[in-house]
């Protein structure tokens, strides 16, 4: 893979880091919110699955990239 290649890369999956944290923090906005117990719950497991993607993306993509520099 080339640098550019490689710089379009890393830059579209800190896009999708950040779109993450985004979405999390919109989540628990609205965890504070809810006055329902269901709805919580959606967002809680709306929350985890979302953790879990960017866990996986940070583990898989990013560490390895900056244990390689």
């Amino acid at each position: 893979m080339s640098p550019k290649t490689q710089k379009a890369g890393a830059s579209s999956v800190t896009g999708m880091l950040r779109q993450d944290h985004k979405k999390v923090k919109g989540l628990f906005k609205e965890f504070e919110k809810a006055e329902n117990a269901k709805v919580k719950e959606r967002i809680v497991e709306t929350a985890l699955m979302e953790l879990t993607v960017h866990a996986a993306l940070e583990e898989e993509l990013i560490y390895p990239a900056i244990r390689s520099e």
